[in-house]
């Protein structure tokens, strides 16, 4: 098993942050443009302070972290959006909206957001990758965690495709291996994978950077770099399609990772060909640049690259309530990570302490408590991939006792007169065994088939016999406003404290 010695995981966090600031800067000037420039350096005449919307959500999970240390989830992230997140508009807007009418993650990213698959998620993987250093397997589920809050699909995808790739970056130096690294982790047809392989494709086979870019716009048509459209002077490039509004992750991924590719472990070069390619050039440079920089570590960055940039967070889309703690600098960031990891990952994975050395991150560790993130199974965690398939209708709730996945049929959205099944999945966390009292409290012009009363044996913890199942069928029969609110009350015979899982219905 590898391990990541202190002194060179701060220099990987490092060099990760001042690269997402570095891409961030840079791309800032071409965001949501479309075209192709032959950049060669900033184009900014004052560097100083510039701000990078793609740290800011990320600085709401810093702290999320720090509160709730490896039980954060989405339910909890969700609650700090709501908080501090001032930025309304697209997929974020949208999920303040959703979360806002009681529909609660995954379902608060996939429904009614013509942006859920944009490029919101995967800007927010570096928090999660240095975290989880070196432990892809527990970044990703993170990683999602956080995607599934705003975002669906492809939007979902890119984030724990980058979190995956980010994590390994850590242990594993080449490109290549930790693109496919990243591609373990989706599915092999959706849309940020063809547009990844074409980047792959259009490199091995000796095309210019700019083939690559025209190929890949092409391949998954995205339609950021329309926002803005072609800068004055620019010709219309007639072969390249306009995308399907809000689809635009798998090109802006893809572009991002060949900058990668073409840019031969150089900042400079990836930030230039990102940026060079426009559409999302902020997030495209920032996440290829932060990727690099953890590879590379910030020791070996080219200086005179980040000497322009000053070692200052600004921020503009937070709302500081006296309890967000910002960090004001780049420097301060990386000590809250380096601070916060031990208690993060647990004494499974980091070691103890040592004087004047730091501690040490084992890397590739598996079956760790951590990855219980819609773990069903107790002894292995689900493959992946079948694990993201089975996600956009169902809510987890966790305590002490047991965890509660709640099932969805579809959206909870329905007209007076039809009906929304529900399946409850229970699943046991201790070895012995629980009777579980359950009881809805319902309101007037709701029906439920399954019982408004039910005792549930939850079997102890020992193989999948300590989950249990119960089915509800909740019928509308009359609605005096948009919004039903029920409650399903659940209590552990003999325990002293009951567990209450909120239940939205929305009428249309």
């Amino acid at each position: 098993m590898e391990t990541i010695k202190f002194n060179d995981y701060k220099n990987s966090i490092l060099g990760c942050w001042w690269g997402k600031y570095a891409g961030g800067v840079m791309g800032l000037p071409f965001e949501c443009h479309r075209g192709v420039r032959e950049i060669t350096w900033y184009t900014q005449e004052n560097l100083s302070g510039i701000y990078n919307d793609d740290v800011d959500l990320q600085l709401v999970f810093l702290r999320a972290c720090e509160k709730y240390g490896n039980k954060v989830d989405s339910q909890i992230l969700a609650e700090f959006w709501l908080n501090y997140i001032s930025m309304s508009c697209s997929e974020y807007g949208a999920a303040k909206a959703n979360l806002r009418a009681g529909i609660a993650p995954p379902m608060s990213g996939s429904y009614a957001n013509d942006n859920k698959d944009s490029c919101g998620a995967f800007i927010r993987s570096e928090l999660w990758a240095c975290l989880c250093a070196g432990n892809p397997d527990i970044a990703v589920r993170y990683a999602l965690e956080d995607a599934m809050v705003d975002h669906g699909e492809e939007g979902v995808f890119g984030e724990v495709f980058f979190a995956a790739m980010q994590a390994e970056a850590f242990v594993e130096k080449d490109i290549n291996k930790l693109i496919e690294k990243g591609l373990s982790y989706i599915p092999d047809d959706c849309g940020i994978t063809r547009g990844v392989r074409c980047a792959i494709e259009c490199y091995e086979s000796g095309k210019t950077w700019q083939e690559a870019r025209k190929a890949i716009l092409q391949t998954v048509p995205g339609s950021f770099g329309m926002m803005c459209g072609y800068l004055d002077g620019d010709s219309i490039e007639e072969d390249i399609p306009v995308g399907k509004h809000g689809y635009d992750a798998p090109s802006n991924v893809a572009l991002s990772i060949m900058s990668l590719l073409y840019g031969q472990y150089d900042l400079l070069k990836t930030l230039c060909i990102a940026t060079g390619c426009m559409e999302d050039a902020d997030c495209t440079a920032g996440s290829a640049a932060a990727t690099l920089g953890i590879i590379l570590g910030y020791d070996k960055l080219p200086q005179e690259v980040l000497a322009p940039l000053e070692d200052k967070i600004t921020v503009g889309s937070l709302r500081d309530d006296g309890d967000l703690y910002k960090p004001a600098t780049i420097a301060e960031l990386t000590e809250r990570i380096l601070r916060l990891t031990p208690t993060f990952l647990g004494g499974a994975i980091v070691d103890t302490l040592y004087a004047g050395e730091g501690y040490t991150i084992e890397a590739h560790v598996k079956g760790n408590d951590l990855l219980r993130v819609y773990a069903i199974d107790q002894y292995k965690a689900p493959d992946f991939k079948a694990l993201l398939a089975r996600i956009p209708y169902t809510a987890r709730y966790r305590n002490m006792l047991y965890d509660v996945f709640v099932e969805y049929e579809k959206v909870p959205v329905i007209s007076v007169g039809e009906s929304l099944k529900l399946t409850f999945k229970f699943w046991n966390g201790f070895y012995d065994r629980q009777w579980l009292e359950c009881k809805w409290h319902l309101v007037e012009g709701v029906e439920i088939d399954g019982g408004a009363f039910s005792s549930i044996c939850l079997e102890q913890k020992h193989g999948e016999y300590n989950i249990a199942e119960k089915e509800y069928t909740l019928r509308l029969t009359s609605a005096n406003s948009s919004r039903v609110e029920l409650c399903l009350e659940i209590v552990s015979t003999g325990r002293y404290y009951k567990t209450y899982i909120p239940v939205t219905i929305n009428v249309k």
